[in-house]
């Protein structure tokens, strides 16, 4: 079985890649290695990390969700989404904090871009996906969790809370606690 996720990023991905492992799947959630995967695939190659994850949620797989098909028609295919104007937010949130800690990743803002962005991706993966018998929209960041994933994937939910990492709320502590610190 494989699982990956088409929806998008600041939508619940690191919370999802806990979930999964919680559990029991094997997840992967490296952007850049996913992206290498991805690669291979385009170009009808099998990557060895393919036979060592069961779940991969953190490269750009919704762009590409006929080579995934392709290679895997059982697939479950997981689509993380947010309210649109929260999701921009997110992504404010998360190149300020990439700016402020000079890390890389997403540093400019483009919200026009952003929303356009959106809107596209949303309206392509559902005309792809609504008739897919393994699709789910799930809204981890609204409190969706164990109720739609567990069901969705066949397997009972555990005692244990959804996990809820990476937040927005995370990076916002994050810098103030730096800037307390400098003063």
């Amino acid at each position: 079985m494989k699982i990956f996720k088409v929806g998008f990023d600041k939508a619940g991905t690191a919370s999802l890649h806990q979930a999964l492992k919680q559990l029991g799947y094997r997840s992967m959630h490296q952007y850049q290695r996913e992206e290498e995967i991805l690669k291979q695939l385009i170009l009808d190659k099998r990557h060895s990390d393919l036979e060592q994850f069961d779940a991969f949620v953190d490269g750009n797989w919704g762009q590409h969700i006929e080579v995934i098909l392709e290679h895997f028609p059982d697939a479950f295919l997981i689509f993380t989404m947010r309210d649109r104007e929260k999701w921009i937010q997110s992504r404010i949130i998360n190149a300020l904090s990439n700016r402020y800690f000079q890390k890389p990743g997403l540093t400019e803002i483009n919200t026009i871009k952003w929303g356009e962005m959106y809107d596209q991706h949303l309206q392509s993966v559902r005309q792809k996906l609504t008739s897919h018998t393994r699709y789910l929209e799930i809204n981890i960041p609204n409190g969706e969790g164990w109720e739609k994933l567990c069901p969705f994937l066949n397997v009972s939910a555990p005692e244990t809370p959804f996990p809820r990492v990476n937040t927005a709320e995370n990076h916002l502590e994050n810098i103030l606690r730096a800037k307390q610190r400098k003063g």
